[in-house]
């Protein structure tokens, strides 16, 4: 599973762009992951080949609308700072 950090923040700026809850969570939430298991697979998420410059690992949702985004602690110390 994954950590989501600054909910708030991240949800105000999936509204600005005109992403809803229902659509992100379609996407990403526990409803993905579950059909994914129910059809044998682990495919709710899938791996990009390279990791990032600073060691993070990149991560596009099953349909291709969101890419996720690991993060060091220091990392997210940064980004709760702003």
């Amino acid at each position: 599973g994954f950590k989501a950090y600054a909910p708030r923040a991240f949800r105000r700026l999936r509204a600005l762009c005109g992403i809803d809850d229902d659509s992100y969570v379609r996407s990403l939430g526990p409803d993905q992951v579950l059909a994914s298991l129910l059809r044998g697979s682990l495919n709710s998420v899938s791996e990009l080949e390279s990791e990032g410059k600073s060691g993070s690992f990149f991560y596009f949702s099953s349909d291709s609308r969101f890419l996720l985004k690991t993060i060091s602690r220091a990392e997210m110390t940064f980004v709760r700072a702003i």
